[in-house]
């Protein structure tokens, strides 16, 4: 649901240049395929509530012809065992754009997350609003979908 601006690659290095690998509220990761070792996506942690111990998580695979052989379900397990068992989180909260139906499907069926709520007309795409459906997940909610049946 974020911005669908081209970006440069001036602008790419810049923004890779800024990061702090030592920012203890945001955690970015690079996603990349074995085989070849080509970049293939981002994930993250942002706004780690250390107190609260939550988090907002989001993930990002570029190449369309990569979706669909596990990388992104892959990944979404490692960073939730990561949140949970490493970090000692006991939330992850994320959201997605109403009309992304295989990004809902994969959460809510694959990797046992819950629709919590909605936000009315929140995103504008394609000429017209779409919601911005709420997603979260706990640490027990964890701990039941990958131990029980998935």
């Amino acid at each position: 649901g974020g911005w669908h601006f081209p970006y440069s690659m001036k602008n790419t290095i810049k923004w890779f240049e800024s990061l702090d690998c030592n920012d203890c509220k945001n955690q970015i990761f690079a996603l990349s395929d074995k085989k070849t070792n080509d970049l293939i996506g981002t994930i993250n942690l942002s706004q780690i509530d250390w107190k609260n111990k939550n988090a907002i998580y989001g993930i990002m695979l570029g190449s369309i012809d990569k979706r669909g052989q596990g990388f992104g379900y892959d990944a979404v397990q490692i960073i939730m065992k990561y949140s949970f068992e490493e970090l000692g989180l006991n939330r992850l909260d994320t959201d997605v754009i109403e009309y992304n139906k295989r990004s809902l499907d994969f959460h809510i069926n694959k990797c046992g997350w819950l629709e919590e709520g909605r936000k009315t007309n929140w995103f504008y795409r394609k000429g017209q609003y779409w919601d911005k459906v709420l997603l979260g997940i706990t640490h027990d909610r964890f701990k039941e979908f990958t131990n029980g049946s998935k």
